[in-house]
Formats: structure tokens, sequence, C-alpha cells
């Protein structure tokens, strides 16, 4: 029978491990041939169709099925070693066996420990025993074809290195998720049962596989997901060049010249300057206002102007429902920061993550305790990271969080507080538009300015008055027959009837509002 040898796994010298130390384990195997292989293995099962089960691609991987009762009595005499020995044998790599008391616990086990599995699944084999209580065994090979078993369940076994392989001790604890090389002639054992791996059958058990073990087919499954996998690893030989957008700066937000100044000089200048800022006081800024003022918008600028690493994202992005996710999710985003200093992290909807503790939700007080630890690890460290946080409502965020030293900066962003900040922003959005010039732009920035119209409210509005000319000018009606043309748009318009269109549907709408926008309390 021939030999596998590994002679990609290599060690210097022969391993020791500390006595009494249930998490010592060799991690690697010194060389040499200590595998016994069979002479099919580089050949698959003829039938993979027996006890075949279809999968739908959109759910999770799930399984269900067993061993027919109704086997022959040699079955039932056949030693579970020979069972998972012969098996073990004609696995190949994309193959996994698992051996435990039921499907359903071998199951739950190895979507625990999933990140143990060596590649894509491509075929599943079970057999079940019920010696092994709470015990699992996970068996497949790694790149190299050499067999590995994991243990799955809670208890501890043991498995014992053949005399042959120069490791010491020879027997090494397997915690669960812990695996370790399935050699030939070596153990596996607890109190409960014992396992022993004979790669040389003395008997040919293929007419008896398919009933002391059930196959699970999962090719087909696993075939688009390769080839997508595949096709991104090609793709990145030649990186296409990305084409970015124009980068936003301070020069494109308008009416917020107080709040920009804030900024300048709470965090441009200390990253533009460090000479000039030794010791920065509070690496935190909440803006805080009603919805459609600008908040993200000025964040992103900042950014920008700044040239620092710029994350945003969303409070409810950061949660989980799962105990413990959320705080791990917020390590992983001081990770990242610390990492690319100076870093600006733009959060929306801080209220989510942030609300007062003391209520019935425990799991919420530990996401705020752990924000309230990583925000005082950068300031004891004087780190280049900012957290721009911003919310609706101030009255809603514990106020632990908006002390001096943490999110010590709270700066109000409402609508412009004059009417240049008015005109600056409707000067933005109307910039490279075809306006008509009999348009009154002072009178129109006047009325909005009454109307206390917020940036997103202004942006709206001569966003709608371009398409009620489309409408009135017929290039809507174009579009909708197919028979537009880009030279159509040559001589359009943008008119003070268009304007007025507009701007009458955000007063019906502002009007039709029996309350102020959701969360904001000034």
């Amino acid at each position: 029978m021939p030999i596998l040898p590994i002679n990609t796994i290599r060690f210097n010298s022969d391993i020791n491990l500390r006595k009494n130390n249930i998490d010592d384990h060799p991690e690697v195997m010194p060389a040499g041939k200590y595998i016994t292989n069979p002479k099919n293995f580089a050949n698959p099962l003829i039938d993979i169709n027996y006890g075949q089960l279809l999968v739908n691609k959109n759910k999770a991987t799930s399984f269900k099925g067993g061993v027919s009762t109704l086997v022959p009595k040699i079955v039932g005499k056949i030693p579970l070693e020979d069972k998972v020995s012969w098996i073990v044998n004609e696995l190949l790599y994309g193959d996994i066996l698992l051996v435990g008391k039921n499907l359903k616990f071998a199951q739950e086990l190895l979507q625990k420990y999933r990140n143990t599995l060596k590649g894509i699944i491509r075929n599943i084999y079970f057999v079940p025993d019920a010696s092994l209580k709470e015990t699992a065994l996970l068996f497949q090979r790694n790149e190299d074809g050499a067999p590995h078993i994991t243990n799955l369940g809670k208890d501890i076994i043991k498995l014992s290195i053949p005399s042959n392989v120069p490791v010491q001790p020879k027997t090494i604890p397997l915690r669960q998720g812990i695996g370790w090389y399935a050699l030939q002639d070596s153990a596996v054992f607890n109190q409960n049962f014992l396992l022993k791996l004979n790669y040389r059958p003395t008997q040919d058990l293929s007419p008896y596989k398919e009933m002391f073990s059930t196959k699970y087919t999962f090719n087909d499954e696993t075939k688009g997901a390769i080839e997508a996998l595949n096709k991104k690893t090609i793709d990145a030989l030649i990186p296409q060049e990305i084409k970015h957008g124009r980068k936003i700066t301070f020069k494109d937000v308008g009416g917020l010249d107080s709040v920009i100044k804030r900024l300048k000089r709470d965090i441009l200048f200390p990253i533009k300057y460090p000479a000039a800022h030794d010791g920065i006081q509070s690496h935190g800024v909440l803006l805080y206002g009603p919805p459609g003022t600008g908040k993200s918008l000025v964040a992103e600028a900042l950014a920008n102007e700044t040239g620092a690493h710029f994350i945003k994202l969303n409070g409810l992005e950061l949660s989980s429902k799962w105990v413990g996710e959320t705080e791990k999710n917020w390590r992983n985003l001081f990770e990242e920061a610390r990492s690319k200093q100076p870093c600006i992290i733009f959060l929306d909807e801080f209220e989510a993550v942030a609300r007062k503790r003391g209520g019935q939700n425990v799991y919420a007080d530990d996401t705020v305790n752990q924000m309230l630890t990583l925000l005082s690890d950068v300031e004891k460290n004087n780190d280049k990271i900012f957290l721009i946080t911003a919310t609706n409502n101030k009255n809603l965020v514990d106020p632990t969080v908006l002390r001096a030293g943490r999110i010590g900066n709270h700066i109000l962003v409402g609508p412009p507080e004059n009417i240049d900040g008015t005109r600056q922003i409707v000067d933005i959005h109307l910039k490279s538009k075809p306006i008509d010039l009999k348009f009154d732009k002072e009178l129109f920035a006047a009325n909005l300015f009454k109307e206390k119209a917020t940036g997103a409210d202004i942006a709206d509005i001569i966003y709608k008055a371009k398409l009620y000319c489309y409408d009135r000018t017929g290039i809507t009606q174009k579009m909708e027959n197919g028979s537009f043309r880009n030279s159509d748009l040559s001589g359009i318009k943008i008119g003070k009837e268009d304007f007025d269109k507009a701007f009458s549907e955000f007063l019906s709408g502002k009007n039709n509002s029996k309350r102020r926008p959701v969360g904001f309390n000034k």
C-alpha cells in the first residue's frame, strides 16, 4: 500500500510540551512518512448520489437525515474505528467526516466551529455512534492531503501519538475546537470511547459503507461561489483604474460657517499643526440638530480637508443581536482607526448606540461602557483619532459619553443662521445649471431663509425645479417615448415658474406636517 509523505510539514527539532497545560499541542508535524494512504485515494467515490440532499442556495447550510434502521446485522458489528478509518481513507480535500451521537448535535457544533474547516465543503459524511455522548469529531484533509481531526464537543479528548513520530509528549489533550493530525496508529479517547485509527484495513467495507454512513453532496451549491471567488482573484492581477468623484471640501458646504470654524479649531488645526497641540483635550465632537442640515456633509468635508482616513458609519451598523458582538465591533472599529492615524470616524444616529444607561437593556449598557473605555484609551494615548457623532436628539445620548475628554465638543447644526448662509447653499446647488435670466435668485433665497429651509430642503427644491422644467419643455415626454437625445437639452432654461412650483410643493409638505422633525428637541 503506497505511503503519502508529508514533506511540506517540517520541524527543526522535536517538540516538548509544558506539562499540565491543556492548551499545549504541536502546531505542525515533523517531516517524515507517517501516514498510509489507500490505493484509491486520488479517486472520488463512484456513487455520489446515495443519500444526496439538495440544499437551497439562499439558505444557510443545513442537512437532515440519518442512517436506515434496516441494515444488515453485520453493520452493527463493525467497530467505529473501522468505519471512521475507511471513510477517512477516501476523503479528498473539501470532504469532511462528522462523527457524533446524532446528526443535529454534530451539525450545531460544526456551525459553531466552522472556522476550523480547511476549505469549502463539497461533501459531508456522517457516521452516528451513541458512545460518543457529548463528543463530536470532525475529520478532514488539509491541502497537502494529511488527515486532520478536530474535537467539536465540550468534553476534552486525548490524542495518542504513534511511537515513530518524534513529538513529545505522546498524548495531546484536545479542547473544544482544537485539532491535530490524525496519523496512522494514533488513537482518540476519553472516558466514554476509544477510537484507534488504522488506515490499513483488513477487510473491504465498501459494500457496507452506505449502510453505516450517510453522504451529503454540495458540489452544485459551492460551484458558483468558487467561480465568483476565482473571477475576483483573476481580476486582481491587473487592478482596474478607479475613477473617484470630486472630493467634497468646506467650499461645498454653505450656511455652516460657525460650524466649520469650530471644526477647524478643534480638529483640523491639531492634525495639521501638531507642534502647537501637544495635548488634545477632546477627541470627539457631537453634531446635533434637525435632519437635513448638513451634519454628514460637513464631516466628510472635514476629513478631506485634513487628509485623514475617513470611516463613515451609521450607529445601527455597529449593533448586533448577539451578546458581545456589538462591543467587538467597536473594538475592531478603533483598531482600524488606530492603524490608520490620523483618522476621523463619523457615526450617524449616535443615539442608537450611546443611549442613556440604567434602563432594562443591560446589553446596551455594556456597549456604552465599551465605548467609554475606548475613548479613554484614545485620550490617554493621545491618538490622532477623532470621533464625530451626529444625532437629531442630544437628550437621548448618555451624558457620561459627552463629558470633556471624550465627546466634549457639542455643536448645533441647524438651518442657515442668516440670509448669507442661505445664499451660499443656493449658489452651490445652482452652479452649472441653466437658469433663466429672469429668475430672481435673491428673492428665492430670501423666501427660503424665511421658511427656515435646511440645506437638504434647498437641494431638493432646486432639483425638483429642474424636473418641472423638463415637464414644461417636453423633455420628460421624450424620455417616456424613447426619443430623447442629449442635444435636446440645448437651450433649456430652468425658469421662475419651475422654481415656484418646487417651492410651493415644499411649503405644502411643510404645512401638512403637524410636528417637528422626528427626534429633534432644541
